[in-house]
């Protein structure tokens, strides 16, 4: 008899703790799947989206080593063309840097030498 009065109490217990499943528990977690199912999806669209500005990044940051190699910087007013070339030099590396999905690089700046 007192086992049946304790079981009795605990039953509120573990409806409330989610321990007993319900037709309407069962229609959540169906909902939550797909909710889960379509996240992965746009994350995944993300990771590709972000790991193709990384690689143009990485292609604009050889580019302009090469312009700069070509005397871009040099002549009346470099200065200017050389903060240009710094200022889109720090934003392709920021694209690359982080990107969801993409193991790290060693960072190195062959192909973006200074020509002082």
């Amino acid at each position: 008899m007192k086992l049946r009065s304790v079981s009795m109490s605990l039953a509120p217990l573990a409806f409330a703790l989610g321990l007993v499943v319900t037709p309407e528990a069962t229609q959540d977690g169906a909902a939550l799947a797909q909710r889960v199912q379509l996240l992965e999806s746009r994350l995944a669209q993300v990771e590709t989206y972000l790991q193709a500005q990384a690689k143009a990044a990485e292609a604009q940051t050889k580019l302009l080593g090469a312009v700069e190699e070509q005397g871009f910087a040099a002549g009346a007013n470099y200065k200017s063309r050389e903060a240009l070339l710094e200022t889109l030099n720090a934003s392709a590396k920021a694209a690359q840097t982080g990107v969801p999905g993409v193991e790290e690089k060693k960072d190195d700046d062959k192909g973006r030498g200074r020509r002082r």
